[in-house]
């Protein structure tokens, strides 16, 4: 079963709540429902949350880091899931720092904003910092230092690098 945290719970809507849960789904397999598993182990490949602007993608989004945090299962094709990149461009960069500290307050996850390689370096060796927030430009500059060992990849708008 799979349980958001009831502090961030009762600020989701009912389409939120569901979007947390159908993408957990399709990550993980499982869930509550029966006849409304998800994928095959092997083929998850990933999802897109998307939709129009206003309908709260970002609290769903960050209930989903939390929910994913604190219950992914450590038999997936990964192992237990501890650490994710936003990516976002960069003038948003610091709206989702906030944005995290105002849902999450800062005790309940560890955010660090990446700008250099060595932060990026800083990231991945720290048993600490569970989220990254880092601009497009530099994930693609990053990418080799960043991602390494860590499995969730938030890229709230396109651009074309």
């Amino acid at each position: 079963m799979v349980v958001v945290d009831p502090a961030l719970g009762k600020h989701l809507k009912e389409h939120q709540k569901e979007a947390v849960l159908w993408v957990y789904r399709q990550l993980f397999g499982g869930g509550e429902q029966p006849g409304r598993q998800g994928p095959e182990p092997g083929k998850r490949l990933g999802v897109i949350l998307a939709h129009e602007m206003g309908l709260g993608k970002t609290l769903t989004a960050i209930a989903l880091f939390t929910t994913v945090l604190e219950q992914s299962p450590e038999d997936t094709t990964y192992g237990e899931v501890q650490k994710i990149i936003v990516t976002a461009p960069l003038s948003n960069c610091h709206q989702w720092i906030l944005e995290i500290a105002k849902w999450l307050g800062h005790y309940k996850v560890k955010v660090c904003w990446v700008k250099t390689k060595e932060d990026a370096e800083h990231f991945r060796k720290s048993a600490k910092d569970q989220v990254m927030v880092v601009s497009h430009s530099s994930f693609v500059k990053l990418a080799p230092v960043s991602i390494l060992q860590s499995h969730w990849v938030k890229c709230p708008k396109s651009v074309r690098v």
